[in-house]
């Protein structure tokens, strides 16, 4: 009856699963779990919701919406390389909800937005997002983060009536912000974001490393995910995700040849670190790291002591040879290396120490699943590494953690996730001139 009633059916997040039941130890075989999930999930689609709906209305559009949880997707049967070729459209959830509570950052939601549309092309359509555990500031923010991932329709959900009252404080907030997020939408209509392009292919697996991209983008990197390698990028960064490509070595190559700036995290280095090539270009030892488990608030930057605002956990001790430490975590048992530097061919390659937690064994957990501090770095620390990451690219900001930078050509948006007002510096290039501070 569900067709004949209506003409658009959006299939919410859920469309996954996690049994483990003998009849699917049995139907799985030979396959990993998330192969067998994938394939079961793309039959399931199309056999139980895409053909009886076109059986009874052809003409019905059918949505795919996705969670936020990006990393996780291919664990539970999300298969984002043949599912968006199954619907009419593709939905994209962009809950973020109180950080304190479910540990996911604001940037998250522009991350899963911008990496899903990278995937699903034309059909990427509107944002999902909900009131579960908000309050207005994050409420609202769930709207901007939306509105500058490329959604231009907003799906607000729950069961509740009541909550969608002027008299809720959440709606109340939401209301008198249109005008702002209408007013955003036009100025960055025909705008495509640019910025540091981040490697993550489909189904490819966070490890020790899960949802970094959030935390660069919280540390005021203006992040761009992709699906494919960035062969043309300027600036990129390589996480261990991006290891599973068996053509990311030569493809990483070319694009020092071309003079990129490369980033690379502790896991790609560590997975890759039988091929020789790849500790050259990093300037690091074999092993190039190894693993730690220590907390410090006290940093040097260019050799010059430094303090965070609150400690930070590192998971992982840098080996550096050639390259030169720009930056240090100091702690009693010894030194660590934070953020490192190595000239190879045209390029410039960094290491940034930026591990984040590992998921339990089979843990069915699909959000972020402890806190993470690496937004508690010193700004200097920060102002380092995003400068050294920008220096190809016709833009620098300096600013704390926790301000989203957002490239769009010639539109720049900040936004501030502090709870209280910052200063930022912003400069252009060329010539690189300094063209006012703001407080944001």
């Amino acid at each position: 009856a569900l067709p004949i009633l209506f003409d658009e059916i959006i299939v919410d997040d859920f469309l996954c699963t996690h049994c483990q039941c003998d009849e699917c130890r049995s139907a799985r075989g030979e396959r990993s779990w998330g192969k067998y999930r994938m394939d079961l999930l793309v039959q399931v689609a199309q056999d139980c919701i895409i053909a009886p709906i076109r059986e009874e209305n052809p003409d019905a559009k059918v949505i795919i919406k996705y969670p936020q949880w990006y990393d996780r997707f291919h664990i539970f049967g999300y298969d984002v390389r043949r599912h968006p070729g199954q619907f009419d459209e593709v939905w994209v959830g962009t809950e973020i909800r109180d950080t304190r509570v479910e540990f996911v950052h604001q940037y998250q939601a522009f991350a899963n937005y911008q990496w899903l549309a990278s995937l699903s092309g034309e059909k990427i359509s509107g944002a999902w997002f909900d009131f579960i555990t908000c309050y207005p500031e994050i409420y609202v923010e769930q709207a901007v983060q939306s509105v500058l991932a490329g959604a231009r329709e907003l799906v607000r959900f729950h069961y509740d009536p009541t909550l969608y009252s002027p008299e809720n404080p959440n709606t109340r907030a939401l209301l008198e912000t249109i005008p702002e997020l209408e007013k955003l939408a036009e100025l960055l209509d025909g705008h495509t974001p640019q910025g540091i392009a981040f490697y993550k292919p489909p189904d490819s697996d966070g490890e020790d490393e899960p949802y970094l991209l959030d935390y660069l983008g919280m540390l005021g990197l203006p992040m761009i995910p992709c699906h494919t390698f960035p062969h043309d990028a300027q600036a990129v960064c390589l996480p261990v995700q991006a290891a599973t490509d068996p053509d990311v070595v030569e493809h990483a190559l070319a694009l020092a040849e071309k003079g990129a700036t490369i980033m690379l995290t502790p896991g790609f280095v560590d997975k890759l670190s039988y091929d020789s090539r790849i500790l050259e270009m990093a300037g690091y030892a074999n092993p190039p790291v190894t693993n730690a488990d220590l907390w410090t608030f006290r940093f040097a930057v260019n050799r010059t002591p430094t303090k965070a605002e609150g400690h930070v956990h590192f998971l992982a001790d840098l080996h550096p040879v050639s390259a030169e430490t720009l930056a240090t975590g100091i702690h009693p048992s010894g030194d660590v290396p934070v953020l490192t530097r190595n000239s190879y061919r045209n390029s410039k390659i960094l290491v940034f120490n930026a591990k984040t937690f590992r998921y339990p064994e089979a843990s069915g957990n699909v959000t972020t699943a402890e806190p993470v501090a690496l937004s508690n770095l010193p700004p200097n620390l920060v102002d380092t590494l995003r400068g050294e990451m920008l220096s190809n690219l016709p833009v620098d900001v300096q600013a704390p953690s926790r301000v989203g930078v957002y490239w769009y050509s010639d539109v720049l948006v900040l936004t501030n996730f502090n709870d209280q007002a910052v200063e930022a510096t912003i400069t252009l290039q060329p010539p690189r001139i300094e063209i006012g501070r703001a407080h944001v």
